[in-house]
């Protein structure tokens, strides 16, 4: 049983390093053997030496020891050491001297070795808060003996002072026990005893409460540097709706269990709190919470009460360095609730929680998980603060796993369970005050898209996510199942629709503004808007995309993304591989209300897609509209389309082709495809709303370019008007319309409305806001067309004008009507003149000869046979 080491003490030069450790719980049982050496050879000791062991112990107090020296070897300078119960009395590191007192030729000589130490390991037994005092020893006995001889029987003297050791290191082993003082243990009240054990934490600074069920009616109170420790059966139990423990400054609390289930009302207070008006301080002190068991009331919903409560009420108050480790907390509306009161406004006033530690948390079953309640700054600062190795387990009634209005803040952690948070919840938010917070996790599809974002700069790393969160000095070029995507320059599908993509809208919600190809471009402001009303899981906004035209081989890093918080809630991302002939899932997102850009994973791959399918659902924005701007994704095979390479494979560019358009093609070429030249004439057209400026309404329908009207500062209650009733004669399979507006005098809104039935009701085509462009062009197809109608209004320019130098429309079936061609019979509106005067109109009879008509200066006309 003995625990002994042996160890070389030098009194010429430093000792080395011993990895000695020894039980504060020790008794009669650590031995030291010590050999004395002088540079390194053999101190002989002499029968006559006197040799004193000093112990300095970790609070500074020291132990003397003369009578426990054994000398067992004087030739080689080895001793024996027998450790006392005062040397062991501190756990942490202990360090000793050894001084050598002898005679030589009748001179007294004193000398000292080097230091050397050892370490007392705390003991559950004997814990070191017990009273450590000084103890001299021989020289106390020797004063004392001195002064007490001709009054005291010294045998006496000897057996009292013995006894009354015996009892301190009997105190001093075991500490204040809560049973000596009338506790019972049973679940009946036992705060008095409480109180009386902690009114004798004068000296003996640990208490101890054993196994059993202990109820209290009103708040335990751990005073300042009193280490209360519970053993693995002790139980608390509230018998009110009260705070159950306020831990003080440098107070230690460990191994307590907090069972809130069978109380016969709600508890609405906190487990464990801790106010900030006594001064938690980050200097030279630290307090502690250890081995936390807290259980509320088994539910899926509707908890109450706080875990944790930290917070901060009045001014110039705070709470630093609170180190909290192995937390358990369920059933409870907050897990750990940090707080600033709203009362505190101003910086001389300022409070704060900062710069806590939480370490292997562990929350299940609560509305919210960690709380941190104040902004990333004084006076309501709430940041710094370190939660290291939590896990959350969400149930039905969870609302929030993290809601942060603070900054700096650190989360390490792991969600179970998320997707039982209702839709209209978020796991994770992060409200305007806050900044600067970062949440890491092994989690990445789940967690990333889970989460309310309003504030700056806070971040969402994960090593498992696809999203790169640090820099490195090369981005590689991606290889078959080892893809990279920077950017536009790896996008393959941009300007797809110029390479044959189709972009069809599978479902029936209405676009509000934008056209279907505007998701392959390079403008991701633009895309389209869609009404989100209706669009739910069952009925989602479904998009395809055929880009069997140009398939992308090892298609990976399908990428959705949305701009002016447009985001949808829902994603379900697919690719069609044409070699399974399989529909492949490649991402879905829940819940989305912050992230912009959907991006799915890595390992999602595609061997040769030919197919996209998008759906969406569940808008973010109070008038339901679900918007997106952008459709992208890269080929782990060939380069990007978004650039033309630089290399030298392509020795000269391909033939710039203009084919003839086919039917459901909107583009135009120039003038020559426009039907609504000279609309004035052919049709009728008003100006119905906001009254002209300058210009005349055949300017808008003629090739003259410099030609057009101007209204100013056209508003949304006045906007410009223009009508084409065309109910007379029909568009015949309109293909698309456009305005075009000069000078940099452009609108920000333009609406575009048709009727396609005879005295039928206005439908609107497109509402495009926010423009900034010279021309607005959109797919308008349709069998026929009776009306068109534009409202127009916000100008752009800082003049205030809007300039409309152009309406122009192109039909799949109708002639244009800007050129005479030679297919059909046209009506000209100007005057058709020969500048040669041998040339003229050549007429064909019926017998096939040929006459020219001919003027003479008098106006006279005659025919003149050709050949």
């Amino acid at each position: 049983m003995k625990n002994s080491y042996e160890i070389i003490v030098d009194i010429r030069k430093p000792n080395e390093s011993y990895n000695i450790e020894f039980s504060q719980n020790s008794l009669n049982t650590s031995e030291l053997i010590i050999r004395v050496v002088e540079d390194g050879k053999p101190f002989v000791l002499k029968d006559t030496d006197i040799i004193i062991v000093a112990f300095k112990k970790p609070d500074r107090t020291t132990v003397l020891q003369q009578e426990e020296v054994k000398v067992i070897d004087k030739l080689n300078g080895k001793i024996s050491l027998m450790l006392v119960t005062q040397t062991l009395a501190k756990s942490g590191e202990v360090f000793g001297e050894i001084s050598i007192e002898r005679e030589e030729n009748g001179v007294k000589q004193r000398g000292s070795s080097y230091p050397f130490s050892f370490k007392v390991r705390q003991s559950f037994l004997a814990d070191e808060n017990f009273e450590s005092k000084n103890e001299l020893g021989i020289i106390d006995k020797g004063m004392k003996l001195v002064e007490e001889l001709d009054k005291v029987d010294i045998p006496a003297l000897q057996q009292a002072q013995q006894q009354v050791v015996q009892i301190q290191e009997k105190v001093d082993q075991r500490g204040l026990d809560l049973t000596s003082f009338g506790a019972k243990g049973d679940g009946s009240n036992d705060i008095g005893a409480f109180e009386k054990m902690l009114a004798n934490t004068n000296k003996i600074k640990t208490v101890y409460v054993p196994d059993g069920v202990y109820g209290i009616s009103k708040t335990l109170v751990v005073p300042p540097k009193v280490r209360m420790i519970f053993a693995p059966n002790a139980i608390l139990v509230p018998l009110a709706d009260i705070h159950v423990i306020q831990l003080k400054p440098e107070a230690y609390v460990e191994g307590v269990t907090i069972d809130l289930r069978t109380m016969k009302i709600p508890f609405t207070k906190a487990g464990i709190y801790l106010d900030a008006s006594d001064i938690f301080q980050f200097y030279e002190q630290t307090h502690m919470l250890k081995d936390i068991n807290i259980l509320g009331k088994r539910a899926t919903a509707g908890w109450t009460g706080t875990g944790i409560l930290m917070e901060a009420t009045k001014p110039m108050t705070y709470i630093d360095n609170v180190k909290c480790n192995n937390i358990t907390i369920t059933n409870m509306q907050k897990g750990i609730h940090l707080r600033v009161d709203s009362s505190i406004k101003n910086e001389a006033d300022m409070a704060w929680v900062n710069a806590n530690f939480f370490h292997q948390v562990t929350l299940m079953n609560f509305e919210y998980g960690l709380y941190l309640e104040g902004d990333s700054k004084v006076p309501r600062d709430v940041g710094g603060n370190l939660f290291d190795q939590v896990q959350f387990q969400a149930e039905a009634g969870t609302k929030r796993l993290i809601y942060c209005e603070g900054g700096t803040n650190r989360f390490n952690v792991f969600g179970w369970d998320i997707h039982k948070i209702k839709p209209e919840e978020a796991a994770y938010e992060f409200t305007k005050t806050s900044r600067f917070n970062q949440i890491t996790s092994p989690m990445a599809q789940e967690i990333t898209e889970g989460w309310i974002d309003n504030g700056y700069l806070n971040s969402f790393t994960s090593p498992n996510n696809y999203v790169a969160d640090k820099r490195i000095n090369a981005m590689p070029i991606s290889i078959p199942s080892r893809p990279n995507f920077l950017g536009n320059q790896d996008d393959y599908i941009v300007n797809g629709h110029k390479r044959g993509y189709k972009v069809t809208k599978v479902s029936t919600h209405p676009i509000v503004s934008g056209e279907l190809a505007d998701i392959l471009t390079f403008d991701t402001e633009s895309g389209i808007i869609f009404d989100g009303t209706n669009a739910t899981f069952e009925n989602p906004i479904i998009l395809e995309i055929d880009t069997a035209s140009d398939p992308i081989w090892y298609a990976t890093f399908l990428t959705a993304m949305s701009s002016w918080g447009t985001q949808p809630q829902n994603y379900e991302m697919e690719m069609y591989d044409d070699l399974s002939k399989k529909w492949i899932g490649v991402h879905w997102t829940k819940n989305n209300r912050s992230q912009e850009i959907a991006v799915s994973a890595p390992w999602a791959a595609v061997d040769k897609c030919t197919r996209i399918r998008i759906k969406c659902w569940g808008s973010n924005l109070s008038n339901k509209r679900i918007g997106i701007s952008r459709i992208m994704l890269t080929s782990a095979k060939d380069g990007g389309k978004a650039y033309l390479p630089y290399t030298d494979y392509i020795k000269e560019a391909n033939d710039v082709n203009i084919p003839p358009l086919l039917p459901s093609d909107k583009r135009i070429v120039g003038d020559q495809d426009d039907v609504l030249l000279v609309a004035d004439k052919r049709f009728k057209v008003s100006s119905l709303g906001a009254t002209r400026t300058s210009g005349n309404i055949w300017g808008m329908f003629s090739m003259r370019r410099e030609q057009s009207c101007r209204w100013f500062d056209p508003t949304q209650e006045a906007p410009i008007i223009i009508e084409i009733d065309c109910s007379t004669n029909p568009l015949t399979y309109l293909e698309s319309v456009g305005v075009s507006f000069g000078w940099g005098e452009t609108p920000k809104n333009v609406k575009v409305e048709r009727v396609t039935t005879l005295n039928g009701n206005y439908t609107q085509v497109a509402n495009v806001t926010g423009n900034t462009a010279a021309t607005v062009h959109i797919a308008a197809r349709t069998a026929a067309t009776y009306k068109l109608k534009f409202t127009i209004y916000g100008a752009n320019h800082d003049n205030k004008f809007v300039r409309i130098n152009r309406i122009f429309a192109t039909s799949g079936d109708a002639y244009p009507k800007t050129f005479v061609n030679t297919e059909s019979d046209n009506t000209i509106y100007g005057d058709v003149i020969f500048g040669d005067p041998g040339k003229s109109v050549v007429l064909k009879s019926p017998n096939g000869s040929l006459w020219k008509l001919v003027a003479d200066d008098t106006g006279a006309l005659h025919l003149e046979k050709q050949g």
